[in-house]
């Protein structure tokens, strides 16, 4: 998990995250979903959407944001914090 977490602006892949670890993407997927609940794909994606509230939160650029959070543009983390919160990241920092 330290790794995600120090990876969340990059896009690793399954692939890459395996050979960290030193097992294979299949068992790899297996095991941490069993663990944490989500598979890798997903833990990251939560914890690029924390990272993305709490940066909202200090009133970040919602566009630098998406960047440092390693979401493509602000239109993808709108998509996806939506998705996740239920609100646009304009209506975030407006609550």
């Amino acid at each position: 998990m330290t790794y995600i977490n120090d990876t969340l602006s990059e896009n690793a892949s399954r692939e890459e995250l395996s050979a960290h670890v030193g097992l294979s993407p299949f068992y790899l997927t297996r095991l941490f979903t069993r663990h944490v609940g989500l598979p890798p794909h997903a833990f990251r994606k939560q914890r690029r959407i924390d990272k993305a509230r709490q940066l909202l939160r200090k009133r970040m650029s919602i566009a630098w944001v998406a960047l440092e959070t390693g979401f493509a543009d602000q239109s993808h983390l709108t998509r996806h914090l939506k998705q996740v919160v239920g609100v646009t990241p304009g209506q975030y920092v407006a609550c």
